[in-house]
């Protein structure tokens, strides 16, 4: 068995047993999906129950957060100029601290209008590029797109 983390939030339950009962669920299905997943997590004696909301109430309102969420984060601007190509119209901002406070999202001309805002939008950018760069680091074919990563995080870094 593989040794598993978790990267960029943490769980109820140790990453090597949901590793594992992934692992489990692959060998007998063939694959792993999140139906199948929440399913070998339904039974309290599972390793994996913990993991979930089954109180339906508080399920249903995080469900219903979680689809506002996806309405904010997937409605775009179309600018006249430029009919064909749509432009989030918000962005989350995580403070300075580090912290996300979920659920605060602003315009992005907003945004990108004050220095700070603008400062903390750009550096979400450059970080998730960064983990898109470590995540398909084993590609050669985008080392090139790698190295552009590279230098405008450092050219952002200078300024």
């Amino acid at each position: 068995m593989a040794a598993y983390e978790y990267v960029g939030r943490q769980f109820r339950v140790s990453a090597d047993i949901v590793g594992a009962e992934m692992e489990r669920i692959e060998a007998r299905d063939g694959q792993v999906t999140s139906k199948s997943l929440l399913d070998a997590g339904r039974p309290e004696e599972s390793v994996l129950h913990s993991l979930f909301e089954w109180d339906d109430s508080k399920a249903a309102e995080l469900y219903r957060l979680r689809q506002a969420t996806e309405v904010i984060t997937h409605i775009h601007i179309v600018i006249d100029e430029k009919p064909n190509t749509p432009y989030r119209a918000y962005v989350n901002i995580q403070e300075s601290s580090g912290q996300t406070e979920r659920g605060r999202f602003i315009n992005v001309r907003s945004a990108m209008e004050n220095e700070e805002t603008r400062r903390i939008v750009l550096n979400m950018a450059i970080s998730e590029a960064k983990r898109f760069s470590q995540k398909y680091a084993n590609y050669k074919e985008l080392s090139e797109v790698f190295e552009a990563i590279d230098r405008v995080a450092e050219r952002m870094k200078a300024s």
